[in-house]
């Protein structure tokens, strides 16, 4: 028997008390995908090149080793190391056979009371014109989540305490064999929570060649005085193709001690201005 929509309907409420009335389940309008297995040949990895590091993100890459091209609709990244989802933007992405594609995606913030990444990838595709999603555990060849779990929380750790907070500008210095060095005053202030935690040393970068403190290492508490610590800096080799490649060499690397990591490690990214005026900053003392 032919029914209409409407008729269905009044079938499924009524159909307890009423005899012979059937109606076949409607169509949902956008069926639920079903959890299956990645098709063959399609995996997944998850790593961080050199460019992501200072826009804390990583790379969800999708290999297609089939002979097949595969329509991704989504990847979305579960980890307990972060207090949210890390969703790949710009899908749907087409990833042709005998290729890999890389998906940037910006992570969320970190969940630093975590003691394991345990992470998960949930990918959606559509397979002979139906969508499908499988939730897989990527690979990790250089073990990216552990690293930026380390870096955001032994900040968070030391800013918990002191916060650091980078000048703007850079200023130089000339010293008496006529060297030009480029200097950026990092201001040091406590936060007035409890604890002791110690900045170790500011180190150099590709790009920088960075002079050890007379002022490092310095411990500090609630109780201390905010504090300048003046980073001098001169460049670490001429080689044009160093900054026209650059992107990583004014990320500073902070060595620090604090109760919940006492070899603590972060890169410090400064803003782009920043960026802008140790770029030329080098460039004049390289005499390019």
């Amino acid at each position: 028997m032919w029914m209409t929509r409407a008729s269905a309907a009044l079938c499924v409420a009524v159909i307890a008390t009423l005899a012979g009335c059937t109606a076949s389940p409607l169509p949902s309008p956008d069926p639920t995908p079903s959890a299956t297995a990645l098709p063959d040949g399609i995996s997944i990895s998850l790593l961080q090149q050199r460019s992501d590091y200072g826009p804390r993100r990583v790379q969800l890459a999708v290999k297609n080793a089939s002979a097949v091209a595969v329509e991704v609709t989504d990847l979305t990244l579960r980890t307990d190391y972060l207090t949210e989802p890390v969703v790949a933007p710009d899908m749907p992405y087409t990833v042709m056979a005998s290729t890999t594609i890389n998906f940037p995606a910006v992570l969320t913030p970190a969940n630093c009371d975590a003691t394991a990444a345990n992470p998960e990838v949930e990918a959606s595709f559509v397979d002979a014109g139906e969508k499908h999603t499988a939730r897989v555990i990527p690979t990790q060849p250089f073990d990216s989540l552990e690293v930026v779990h380390s870096s955001d929380c032994s900040r968070s750790s030391f800013e918990r305490v002191v916060r650091i907070v980078p000048g703007s500008t850079l200023r130089t210095e000339r010293a008496a064999d006529g060297s030009v060095s480029a200097v950026l005053d990092v201001r040091l202030v406590p936060t007035g929570a409890a604890g002791s935690v110690t900045l170790r040393s500011i180190d150099g970068t590709i790009l920088l060649d960075v002079a050890a403190s007379p002022d490092l290492p310095l411990t500090m508490t609630a109780a201390s005085s905010a504090r300048t610590v003046s980073i001098r800096a001169i460049p670490t080799r001429c080689d044009p193709h160093v900054v026209a490649e650059d992107k990583v060499g004014t990320i500073l690397p902070f060595r620090v001690s604090t109760p919940e990591y006492p070899a603590g490690e972060f890169g410090l990214p400064v803003s782009t201005a920043l960026r802008n005026q140790y770029l030329s900053f080098v460039a004049a003392a390289c005499g390019w």
